[in-house]
């Protein structure tokens, strides 16, 4: 009677850590995968700003205003932006969360809420830009589309009535160690040379 329950225990651990072991495999072995069908990572992105009411890109000296950009989606809901500009504002910190308010299925979309510093050209602090956008990738999760708005603030945090509401539309590609690190191959119109 002894001998029976002494090899049930370790039969009995042995099943335990089998299961343990496969339950591990499971969730941890889709983790990769299951990354590429959200937004975290690394990504080159690329904005237009439109007209909110009209969609039509903003002319500057007769050129598009297109906005080149690499963010990065952390796990936990933040997120970074970097813009290469002149000095006037500040990388973009923020967070983001799975769905937006009236656009594709939860699973497939993505709110954005970031800010940045802006400066005067003489570096001198000159308020903030507050960006929002809904991104919606792609079924391959490699690519997005983008719509977004961007309000300006003083320091005071007012915002600044001689700078309406902008909007954008963006297109982003995310980075891999074989996607190449230019902006040109994504799909949407070109700058002015």
């Amino acid at each position: 009677m002894k001998a029976k329950r002494l090899t049930r225990i370790p039969s009995m651990g042995l099943t335990a850590m089998l299961t343990l072991l496969v339950v591990q495999v499971l969730v941890f072995g889709q983790d990769a995968s299951a990354d590429r069908k959200t937004i975290v990572g690394a990504w080159q992105n690329q904005a237009t700003l439109v007209d909110c009411t009209t969609g039509e890109p903003i002319l500057f000296n007769n050129c598009k205003a297109i906005l080149d950009d690499v963010r990065i989606f952390m796990n936990e809901g933040t997120l970074t932006q970097i813009q290469a500009l002149d000095g006037t504002r500040s990388p973009s910190h923020g967070i983001w969360e799975r769905g937006c308010d009236s656009h594709e299925p939860k699973g497939q979309s993505f709110s954005t809420r970031h800010i940045n510093f802006r400066f005067t050209p003489d570096g001198q602090p000159a308020g903030r830009a507050e960006v929002r956008e809904c991104i919606v990738l792609s079924h391959d999760g490699d690519t997005y589309t983008a719509t977004g708005t961007v309000e300006a603030f003083d320091l005071q945090g007012n915002a600044i009535p001689d700078e309406p509401l902008r909007c954008t539309t963006e297109v982003g590609e995310r980075l891999t160690f074989t996607s190449p690190l230019i902006f040109s191959p994504l799909p949407s119109p070109t700058p002015c040379p």
